[in-house]
């Protein structure tokens, strides 16, 4: 799950970060956000709407670990890390994998 996600667009909705992590299962999804909600990363808002309408963002916690990471997120774009071979034994992961949107 990913920080980032939320993090690009201040307040996301389940159905817009599912649409952000193409091929990610509701029940993946679900799960990696009640994680980092108990890890205190990100918060959940519900409003008392039909139909109900719940939005997810980032805490302070979260914020601060965004910034930590996007550097690095860019490092790896520099270097071009999705079209090399992976060097790794243990890792046979496809190259084609989509980019990380850093804004």
């Amino acid at each position: 799950m990913d920080v980032e996600s939320i993090g690009n667009r201040g307040k996301a909705r389940f159905n817009h970060l599912q649409e952000d992590l193409e091929g990610i299962s509701p029940k993946t999804l679900t799960d990696a956000l009640k994680i980092l909600q108990k890890e205190k990363l990100i918060s959940r808002e519900s409003y008392n709407e039909i139909p109900p309408r719940v939005e997810y963002y980032l805490t302070e916690d979260g914020k601060t670990l965004r910034e930590a990471i996007v550097p690095l997120l860019k490092w790896t774009v520099e270097r071009d890390i999705n079209t090399r071979e992976c060097t790794f034994p243990c890792r046979n992961v496809p190259n084609n994998s989509k980019r990380i949107s850093l804004k």
